[in-house]
């Protein structure tokens, strides 16, 4: 670094601290009523701030508000159907703190989710498989109109916790047009809400709202099934540099072991064997069990081993399918559990090194 541009040592931490209190500041100071989570009925969506001269920007298609591209708030914005509030503040010419998210969410009406919104990827060219994939967002109708074998759809969308991420939507296309690749490269800017529905389960947690960035996540099931897995990384380009949350808290089993300190975790689509398998004879045996169980059954035998708990996703408040939140056994994932530093330990999968020397 060129000696013009060094600052002293002793001012350094000091001018970091208070650039960090005041971004942290500004993000306290935006209060918005109601709070994110799950209705039934239009809403009118109230936002307001205490910073002196702050102007406040908002957008509702998932993509970050900007000078330039998000909408002035003026007054209480009304909400209809399934949204992603995303606000920042603007003070002066300084650019906007990051922004908060707020999604708002209307189960009743996933049924009719349509097939191909607009601006969202329809279709990917799989070229390992020299073929396109093609799929829609709307829900089976098998499965939407089956009340007796199903029961009600809402019902069991509020039956457990929903995870909303929320991103500009071309970046979202980007990442599944480029579904093989891996690496900061492939790694876009996201919001990662955990919502919980008012269910006496899940009446003692809070749930968040936290930045982080989004990746593709698999091998050969990203390349060869429709419906996709994530990695959800925190990292101080987004955000926090960790969650810091008691993610799986809501879990059947193993919660109260759980780390409470995250760097990554993975939103598993139990792509090995569902129904968007590209082979149609593996879409019958979609129970999404069999990676639980056995993860599950590893820290029963042991005490030791990844904890998962199921969630519905949307993207943007579109919905996504049923997920299985896990955590990454890396050396992120053994520190937290044994002790030290990443860097003493080491990682690998079927592919060959993850991390650490081999």
């Amino acid at each position: 670094m060129p000696q013009a541009s060094r600052l002293p040592s002793m001012f350094g931490p000091r001018i970091l601290l208070c650039l960090m209190l005041l971004v942290c500041s500004s993000l306290a100071d935006i209060s918005v009523t109601p709070p994110r989570g799950f209705h039934k009925t239009r809403i009118e969506v109230s936002v307001a701030t205490n910073t002196p001269g702050a102007t406040l920007l908002y957008t509702l298609d998932g993509s970050p508000p900007t000078l330039a591209k998000g909408r002035r708030y003026v007054k209480p914005i009304t909400i209809t159907k399934s949204t992603a509030l995303r606000i920042v503040e603007q003070v002066g010419d300084a650019l906007p703190v990051p922004s908060i998210t707020h999604t708002y969410l209307f189960v009743d009406q996933n049924a009719n989710q349509a097939a191909q919104p607009e601006g969202y990827i329809t279709e990917v060219e799989s070229w390992r498989l020299s073929s396109m994939q093609t799929f829609d967002w709307a829900m089976d109708p098998d499965i939407v109109t089956n009340t007796t074998d199903n029961g009600i759809l809402s019902d069991h969308l509020l039956a457990a916790p929903t995870i909303a991420l929320t991103m500009d939507r071309q970046e979202f296309n980007h990442l599944y047009e480029h579904h093989t690749e891996r690496g900061i490269e492939f790694e876009r800017a996201a919001s990662f809400e955990l919502l919980y529905p008012d269910k006496p389960q899940f009446k003692k947690f809070k749930g968040f709202q936290i930045n982080c960035g989004l990746r593709m996540q698999g091998g050969g099931a990203a390349i060869k099934t429709r419906k996709k897995s994530f990695r959800l990384l925190f990292k101080k380009d987004h955000g926090p540099g960790k969650l810091r949350y008691p993610l799986f808290e809501s879990a059947t089993h193993h919660s109260k072991t759980a780390a409470q300190e995250f760097d990554n975790v993975i939103l598993r689509a139990g792509g090995n064997a569902n129904w968007s398998k590209d082979e149609a004879w593996k879409h019958a045996p979609a129970t999404y069990l069999r990676d639980p169980l056995v993860r599950d059954s590893q820290i029963a035998a042991c005490g030791f081993g990844a904890r998962s708990v199921f969630a519905h996703l949307t993207i943007n408040g579109l919905y996504h399918g049923l997920y299985n939140l896990a955590e990454r056994p890396d050396d992120k994932f053994q520190a937290a559990y044994w002790g030290g530093e990443p860097e003493n330990y080491h990682s690998f999968n079927h592919g060959g090194t993850v991390s650490g020397d081999n």
